[in-house]
């Protein structure tokens, strides 16, 4: 199968970084990866090169998702150095807690623009690209989307709005794949700090006990389950777009039995 050339944000940690690797190591794809944390990012490109033998097999850009330069630097990257771009998983997102009453307007309208806003504008920059080659587009959405958490309505909304989008684009775009994935309860920096923060910053106690359970019972998902799921659909872009077809549109989690066949042996 013809290597593929994929658009990876939120891609110095978690699900982002481990998606990275599958994209690279399972599948022999191309990866631009985009993060703001540059130490983070220029060690990941460290390891694909010399641990993963993957020299030429990466590119990054280091910055926010929600800059318009870092989107075009992006997607220019993956055509000058590779000739296309196949797919995208939008993966960078921020989770912002708080009730609705004390959550400044300021800290919404940046929960917007990273998790949502920032999709719109990657949509409409690589569409192009993605048309032309019978491309994929993958958000990492969250299980908040469809079920409420106290102090959780900036970042539900977010995703309810995204997974929207998502069905929307399949629409309006036959010729692209557009799917949302729900990645479960994963083991990262986001519940991290949901664990340490999430009281002081306005969860209520049962809801945040379930989280720390979670933690404690090692049930938290591992990142490289999720992400060998996205880099599995992201790399049907192409000749293998009509296997994943019928997906488009959908809002599904990554242990859905429909999955089972993107799923990391």
């Amino acid at each position: 199968m013809t290597a593929k050339s994929i658009l990876v944000t939120g891609a110095s940690r978690g699900i982002g970084r481990a998606a990275v690797i599958e994209l690279i190591k399972k599948f022999n794809n191309n990866v631009v990866a985009i993060s703001r944390t540059e130490k983070d990012l220029i060690e990941l490109k460290q390891y694909v090169e010399n641990d993963l033998n993957g020299k030429g097999k990466i590119e990054i850009v280091i910055g926010d998702v929600t800059e318009e330069r870092v989107i075009n630097e992006a997607i220019e990257k993956s055509v000058k150095t590779w000739g296309k771009l196949d797919g995208v998983i939008a993966n960078a997102g921020t989770l912002s807690i708080g009730t609705v009453a004390n959550t400044d307007i300021d800290e919404w309208k940046r929960s917007y623009d990273v998790n949502f806003f920032s999709i719109v504008n990657l949509i409409k920059k690589s569409l192009a690209q993605l048309k032309q080659n019978k491309g994929v587009f993958v958000s990492v959405s969250s299980g908040a989307a469809t079920n409420e958490y106290y102090g959780w309505a900036a970042y539900s909304t977010t995703k309810a709005a995204l997974n929207m989008l998502t069905t929307t684009f399949a629409l309006e775009e036959p010729d692209v794949v557009a799917i949302s994935i729900r990645p479960g309860v994963v083991d990262t920096d986001m519940q991290k700090l949901i664990r340490e923060k999430g009281m002081e910053m306005g969860m209520n106690k049962s809801e945040h006990d379930k989280f720390i359970s979670l933690y404690k019972s090692n049930n938290l998902v591992s990142a490289d389950q999720p992400a060998h799921i996205l880099a599995s659909l992201a790399s049907c872009a192409g000749e293998k777009i009509d296997t994943i077809k019928s997906l488009s549109g959908k809002f599904l989690s990554w242990d859905d039995p429909i999955m089972i066949s993107h799923r990391k042996n």
